[in-house]
């Protein structure tokens, strides 16, 4: 391992230790496990600098300081949106942080505390978590028109209806360890075909469960 690595993931591993709460937690096993190794690798020097109102004293975030804030963003966001998914909820999590549209995210110079950027973050939580989603799709021979139609959506650029349907899928089958497809990075030649096994029983379960699925949304604005 290189050597600047170590001397990251040191750092990175104090910060945590500093403050100890279950998505630190969480963070933590990803670093001593080796989950992290190639997101530090590619972790600059620049620092992010702050507003003169932020709670930071200092005014600015060194690149660990940063990286651990936008990890923590990611699962927070994943708790806070997807909260009905228990199983295999940390492989999600691993897979989301490796999502090919993670890296503008967790390498971002903008402050995830400042309220001037939650829409720009959310967008980016949101295009992580479609991202292998919409591959999926795009490979699948299910006749998707039906609940395209009821989730008024006009096509995979949709990302607002796709991400409320990625929601509904998930909370229809939210105790399937076969969610774990929908997030899986890894998608291949060889495995596409299983994939897309597990997707058909997912989609038809969420078909036999949607209309009790929507009530529940629509009574506590779930989807909104």
């Amino acid at each position: 391992m290189k050597k600047e690595i170590i001397q990251k993931k040191e750092k990175l591993e104090k910060l945590i230790l500093n403050n100890y709460t279950e998505i630190n937690i969480i963070i933590y096993f990803l670093l001593v496990n080796h989950k992290l190794d190639d997101i530090i690798d590619k972790l600059d020097e620049k620092k992010v600098i702050l507003e003169q109102s932020s709670v930071v004293k200092k005014g600015y975030l060194t690149s660990e300081e940063q990286l651990l804030d936008t990890l923590k963003y990611v699962i927070d966001c994943f708790d806070n949106e997807f909260w009905f998914i228990k199983t295999n909820r940390n492989i999600i999590i691993d897979c989301l942080i490796h999502s090919s549209k993670a890296q503008e995210l967790i390498y971002s110079k903008k402050y995830v505390g400042d309220n001037q950027h939650l829409d720009y973050f959310f967008g980016l939580f949101q295009e992580i978590m479609i991202d292998n989603f919409k591959k999926i799709l795009l490979y699948s021979t299910i006749d998707l028109q039906e609940i395209f139609e009821k989730n008024k959506i006009k096509d995979l650029d949709d990302k607002k209806n796709i991400y409320r349907l990625l929601k509904l899928i998930c909370l229809c089958n939210c105790t399937s360890y076969n969610l774990i497809y929908l997030f899986d990075n890894h998608l291949n030649t060889s495995g596409k075909n299983f994939c897309l096994m597990q997707l058909e029983i997912l989609f038809d379960r969420t078909y036999k469960l949607q209309d009790d699925a929507f009530n529940f949304i629509h009574k506590g604005h779930f989807l909104a």
